[in-house]
Order: structure tokens, then C-alpha cells, then sequence
């Protein structure tokens, strides 16, 4: 997470309700492909709109990508 905001700071945002941090996201861009890294939204704030917005950022970060990918890891419990 460091290295991505490192080198795409301006692909991160968070939202608030009601003065509480509720939700990140993180996307970069490498190559002319976009990629949405994280999105996390807190579960009892979910349904309020907080993933809409932050997916929508991360959209309009990479408008003009050529690509959009999104990463996803699997961990094994």
C-alpha cells in the first residue's frame, strides 16, 4: 500500500459520514491501464452511498486510461 501511494497518491481518497471515516479507495495507473488496487467500505456504513462515490473517483482518475482492471488477491485462511 505504500508503494501505491508512493507513486499514485492522487489515485486515493476516503469519505466521511457524519464526520466518521467510513470508506477508501485506491487506484493507479501504469501503462495506460487504470487499476482499481482497494475499496473498502466500513460495514455498518454500507447502503449510504460511500462505494458509489469512491468508485466513481477512481473512475474519473483513470478517464483516460486506455484499460481498467481490477486487482484482486486471495488469501487463504
Amino acid at each position: 500500500m505504500g508503494q501505491l501511494l508512493e507513486l499514485d497518491s492522487s489515485g486515493a481518497w476516503v469519505d466521511t459520514v457524519d464526520g466518521q471515516l467510513c470508506g477508501a479507495a485506491m487506484a493507479g495507473l501504469r501503462e495506460g491501464l487504470c487499476y482499481l488496487a482497494h475499496l473498502h467500505v466500513r460495514p455498518a456504513l454500507q447502503g449510504r452511498g460511500v462505494g458509489r462515490r469512491l468508485l466513481e473517483a477512481a473512475l474519473r482518475y483513470g478517464a483516460d486510461a486506455r484499460g481498467r482492471l481490477l486487482q484482486h488477491s486471495w488469501l487463504d485462511p
